[in-house]
């Protein structure tokens, strides 16, 4: 994740500069001489560290963020754990990480989208087996109502044919029929004959 480092605050800088760099000593050290706060919710896109190192680092800086006292089960604006980051960034060290943490892999984020659907929308077939590995599993009530998955294209093999019952299957028939609707006795303002 791209970060504008200046609107963040020094210490927290300095905390997103060493998960970046995945130096786990100098997280540890940046938290504990800084007093950086490793919960803090970071400008602009509102993620924690623990959701920027679950993006792309390595199981080694989320321990560090562990042992700083970063909470695994925190959530973004978007009600998204570190687990989201994770399936996102397709991270399975840090999908094992947390996963092995007792993440919940079926928390829903604010759009009611579960880790499992989430992964399947970004299509990668290994971070799928993995949540389905450590339980993941689609909401009872949600499994018939995958949205977000792209369906399969209609295929027409024949023209469709316009039936004789339509009343607009012929050329000229939507003029017609709006004439009728308009002018219900007829043309001639007579009313309509018995074969019509």
């Amino acid at each position: 994740m791209d970060y504008d480092y200046d609107i963040l605050l020094e210490p927290e800088r300095q905390l997103i500069i060493a998960i970046d760099a995945r130096l786990p000593a100098l997280i540890k050290s940046i938290v504990h001489e800084t007093g950086a706060d490793p919960n803090v919710i970071l400008p602009p896109l509102r993620h924690r560290p623990i959701h920027i190192a679950s993006h792309g680092s390595t199981s080694s800086v989320l321990a560090a963020l562990e042992d700083v006292g970063a909470n695994l089960y925190a959530v973004n604006k978007w009600k998204q754990t570190a687990i989201f980051s994770a399936i996102h960034g397709k991270n399975l060290d840090a999908i094992d990480f947390l996963a092995r943490r007792d993440a919940d892999l079926n928390t829903v984020d604010d759009m009611t989208i579960s880790p499992l659907e989430y992964a399947e929308m970004g299509r990668d077939v290994d971070v799928i087996a993995k949540l389905r590995f450590y339980g993941a599993y689609y909401k009872p009530d949600r499994s018939d109502q995958l949205l977000f998955l792209p369906q399969p294209p209609k295929i027409i093999t024949e023209p469709e044919t316009a039936s004789a019952e339509d009343p607009l299957s012929t050329p000229g028939s939507l003029l017609r029929w709006i004439a009728q609707r308009k002018n219900p006795q007829g043309p001639d303002n007579s009313p309509p004959r018995p074969g019509d």
